[in-house]
């Protein structure tokens, strides 16, 4: 199965950000929660964006473009801000320096970051609460049709789930029907915080498509978390660049009064700025 890595980048800036935000990283950024939370930030004058350029100030959310400047430049092995800096000729050299050593830092732990996301087999997404008690470690089971690139599954195989975290299947129950899977594993172990086999079965049966239950049998896949996830490269990457370096990769330019966690603001407060009634002074 061929997953876009590019996509999975995404999520997990996404990811790494989110945790940082809500204070459950297994990881310090060293950056504050307001600054990654300003990273989402929508702006209203994006529901009609201009055409693409890397010219003028990028469009909100921020994380998308900080995503796509991170990947370019893992790509390209330049680094490559998505939007275009002020040339100064004042601290040139130093900043070419910071931004080889940025760069170093993306190729190293990129590299790491994408040889993980080569050797998945499946990529696998699960709602809301299951991801969390899954990356909690609560829901070891997921119940899968034995249809399609589920029944080609084998112990040892590694997935990927919501484009974020790793998981290695540890073995492979088949059964006749969700109920007889329900009734012979451990029911927390599939669906944490269910009470019944009832209870369970619906929603089962709501979080998979009615034509999928043609399938002869279902699958209960064991599954465990890898020791090396690849967010952790991810947030190396975001703790080295630190706030400069992730300005950097968005265009902003450092000067001398620059503040530190500043970002580029969104194109409707400047846009607003320009309607502004004119008040001489009297």
């Amino acid at each position: 199965m061929i997953i876009k890595l590019e996509d999975c980048v995404q999520e997990l800036l996404k990811f790494v950000l989110q945790s940082s935000t809500n204070g459950t990283p297994d990881f310090d950024l060293g950056l504050s929660s307001a600054f990654c939370s300003s990273l989402f930030k929508h702006d209203p004058s994006t529901s009609n964006p201009l055409p693409y350029s890397k010219a003028g100030v990028p469009p909100y959310p921020l994380y998308e473009r900080l995503s796509l400047a991170l990947w370019e430049s893992l790509c390209s092995g330049t680094f490559c801000p998505m939007y275009e800096k002020m040339l100064m000729k004042n601290g040139e050299s130093s900043l070419k320096q910071k931004e080889e050593m940025w760069l170093k830092l993306i190729m190293d732990k990129g590299s790491e970051m994408v040889q993980m996301l080569r050797t998945l087999n499946l990529e696998l997404y699960i709602d809301e609460p299951f991801f969390t008690q899954l990356k909690d470690g609560q829901k070891t089971v997921e119940g899968k049709y034995a249809l399609g690139k589920y029944d080609r599954l084998e112990p040892g195989m590694l997935i990927i789930v919501n484009k974020c975290l790793v998981f290695e299947i540890l073995d492979i129950h088949r059964y006749v029907s969700f109920s007889d899977m329900l009734e012979s594993e451990n029911l927390q172990s599939i669906l944490p915080g269910v009470e019944s086999i009832d209870e369970g079965l619906q929603i089962l049966k709501s979080l998979n498509r009615e034509d999928e239950e043609m399938a002869d049998s279902v699958l209960a896949l064991c599954i465990s978390s890898v020791p090396f996830q690849p967010y952790i490269s991810l947030a190396a990457i975001i703790s080295g660049l630190s706030y400069e370096g992730l300005q950097g990769l968005l265009g902003l330019a450092h000067t001398a009064g620059t503040v530190a966690d500043a970002l580029p603001p969104p194109r409707s407060a400047l846009l607003s700025s320009f309607v502004l009634p004119y008040k001489p002074e009297a």
